[in-house]
C-alpha cells in the first residue's frame, strides 16, 4: 500500500477522529505503582513453537515464584516441554498436549459463538481453545492471579508484573503489560499508520493479568479473540494498564 499525499496530510493532522481512534488507552484505567504482596499463583503459555522459545517464560516464572503451565501444540509437544524445563521448576512445572485431536478439547471447550466465527473466518489457531482450558483449571482449582504470557513476548522489567498483581488488590480484575516493538493492529489501524497518523498499540493476552474467579467471560475462536475476551471489563472500568512487555 502507498498512501497519496492527501490521506497523509489528514492522518498526520488527526491521530483520532470520528471515524477513527488512533489509541484506546482512555479506555483503561491506571494502577497505583504499588506491588503486591501476594503471588502470581499461575503462569499460563500457550505454545506452538520451538520449546527453546519458552525459556523466557521460564525465566519469568523463576522469579515470580509461579506454578508454569505450557498448554503445547505444533513443534511444541508436553513431553519435551518437561526434558527440557523440569529441572529448572521443580514441581512447579505442567505441561499439556492440547491437540485439536483430543476429544475433550474438540468438544467440551467449544462455544456457540465460535460456530458463528467460523463462517465468517477461516482463521486456523488453536489459542482461544488452550486459553478457555487454562481459565477452567484455574476457576475450579481456585487461582486469583493468573498471567498469560505468549511464547514470543518479554517483560523486561519484572517489577511490573508485581506491580500489575497489585492492580487486582486495588480492584481491577484485568491488568494487561502493552506489547511493543510489534504493530500489532487490524487493517484498517495499519493503514493508519502507513498513512503517516498517530496510531497507539493495546493491551492483550499476550502479556496479561485476570483474577479467573471475577471474570465470567471466555476467548471465542476469532481473530482479536482477547479483546472480546475484556469487553464487558473494560465497559465496567475494571481493565488496567501498567508497565509494559515486547
Amino acid at each position: 500500500m502507498v498512501p497519496g499525499p492527501s490521506l497523509i496530510r489528514t492522518a498526520r493532522r488527526a491521530g483520532s477522529s470520528s471515524h477513527h481512534h488512533g489509541s484506546h488507552r482512555p479506555l483503561l484505567g491506571a494502577v497505583r505503582p504499588i506491588e503486591s504482596a501476594d503471588p502470581v499463583e499461575l503462569v499460563v503459555v500457550p505454545s506452538c513453537r520451538r520449546v527453546a522459545d519458552l525459556r523466557r517464560a521460564v525465566r519469568l516464572t523463576q522469579y515470580l515464584g509461579s506454578e508454569l503451565l505450557v498448554l503445547a501444540s505444533g513443534r511444541c509437544t508436553a513431553g519435551s516441554v518437561v526434558d527440557r524445563y523440569r529441572g529448572h521448576l521443580p514441581g512447579r512445572l505442567t505441561a499439556v498436549d492440547t491437540s485439536a485431536e483430543q476429544p475433550c478439547f474438540e468438544h467440551d471447550l467449544r462455544f456457540e459463538a465460535d460456530s458463528i466465527s467460523h463462517r465468517l473466518s477461516s482463521r486456523r489457531s488453536d489459542v482461544s481453545r488452550k486459553r478457555n482450558l487454562a481459565l477452567l483449571l484455574a476457576r475450579a482449582s481456585g487461582v486469583r492471579r493468573l498471567l498469560f504470557l505468549d511464547d514470543d513476548v518479554a517483560v523486561p522489567d519484572r517489577g511490573d508484573v508485581r506491580r500489575a498483581t497489585g492492580g487486582l488488590d486495588q480492584g481491577f480484575t484485568t491488568v494487561g503489560l502493552p506489547v511493543g516493538q510489534f504493530p500489532d493492529h487490524s487493517v484498517v489501524c495499519h493503514a493508519h499508520r502507513l498513512a503517516g497518523g498517530a496510531q497507539d498499540g493495546f493491551i492483550g493476552a499476550g502479556a496479561l493479568l485476570v483474577d479467573p474467579q471475577r471474570i465470567t467471560s471466555f476467548f471465542p475462536d476469532i481473530y482479536n479473540e482477547d479483546w472480546l475476551f475484556i469487553l464487558d471489563e473494560v465497559a465496567a472500568g475494571a481493565v488496567a494498564t501498567v508497565g509494559r512487555a515486547v
